[in-house]
């Protein structure tokens, strides 16, 4: 069975926006008692006009319990705040270690409850490694190797269960190729390449089985073209 990809856009060229930042603002505070119950929002302002607020909040029980915190947003001639919260319940533990540290890698929750993840960067190489997390065990096993070291590349669970993983970079230039991993020979194969390398592009599996591919950048700039597998 053959696999291709098909335009669905023009390419066009983007030049990436620059960064910028503001310098803070002097910080006010400002107490605010008023009694609030979760979900509830009320504007409020000071003079002079304040970057941040703070205050106590009560009111209503909550469960599971949440802390109040404040959510601020500054606009032209005033501020506005309202109440929101946090998840006291929730949390995260330390499960096993990884066998190679990565960074910009891909990571997909397979069907059988694993999760694969694949490439990445260590900030000295491009890795082509693949790894399976066992959720029942905890631990990470190394599984076979991409064909193609790649980094910023994205990896879709396609309907027949294999993960397709397209563009990226291989440290040097960017990519167009792509290949399909089968979980349960744990083999990565080469399958049709993108019509435009890629990285940084997003990756969605649609409702009739194909894969959108869309946006991202080449050597030179951001591109606005899209694709489907």
């Amino acid at each position: 069975m053959l696999f291709s990809w098909m335009n669905s856009l023009h390419n066009h060229h983007h030049r990436r926006p620059r960064r910028h930042y503001r310098r803070p603002a002097p910080v006010f505070r400002y107490s605010y008692g008023q009694p609030y119950g979760y979900g509830y929002a009320q504007p409020i302002s000071s003079s002079p006009y304040a970057s941040n607020y703070s205050g106590s909040f009560s009111g209503y029980p909550i469960t599971p319990a949440y802390v109040p915190i404040v959510h601020h947003e500054h606009h032209h001639g005033g501020a506005s705040a309202c109440a929101s919260g946090v998840n006291l319940g929730a949390a995260w533990t330390l499960t096993g270690r990884i066998n190679a540290g990565r960074s910009s890698h891909t990571s997909t929750l397979l069907a059988n409850g694993k999760v694969l993840i694949a490439g990445g960067s260590d900030f000295s190489d491009t890795l082509n490694s693949a790894e399976l997390y066992d959720s029942s065990s905890g631990t990470w096993a190394l599984t076979n190797s991409l064909n193609v070291g790649r980094w910023g590349h994205t990896a879709s669970i396609l309907t027949n269960g294999q993960v397709l993983g397209s563009g990226g970079s291989n440290g040097s230039s960017v990519m167009a190729s792509a290949e399909l991993f089968d979980p349960p020979t744990g083999i990565w194969t080469i399958t049709g390449g993108l019509n435009v390398r890629r990285w940084d592009h997003t990756s969605s599996l649609l409702t009739n089985g194909k894969v959108l591919v869309a946006a991202g950048y080449d050597n030179v700039a951001g591109i606005n073209d899209a694709e489907l597998y």
